[in-house]
């Protein structure tokens, strides 16, 4: 294939730009999820099994762990977001 280089070369800046900002957004949703996946799933399922009890509603304890990763994500980006239409 042809290197980034080569690609940028023949696209606007604008375009360049939105393209590496799409690839930004998707690695660090996919670094948010495999996050999500490996602290809740440590909490619910090896906690639950290592503290002598298991969890009835494993996937409810799964729901309530994603549900609070979910929010503090959204708080983040909302701050963050507002804090640069600030500058």
């Amino acid at each position: 294939g042809r290197s980034t280089a080569e690609m940028s070369a023949h696209q606007s800046p604008a375009d360049f730009k939105n393209k590496v900002h799409t690839e930004l957004y998707s690695n660090y949703v996919n670094e948010l999820v495999t996050r999500i996946t490996e602290k809740c799933f440590e909490k619910c399922a090896v906690g639950a099994t290592t503290s002598g009890r298991m969890d009835t509603t494993p996937n409810g304890c799964l729901a309530k762990c994603t549900d609070c990763y979910m929010e503090a994500h959204r708080i983040v980006t909302s701050t963050l977001q507002q804090r640069s239409s600030k500058r």
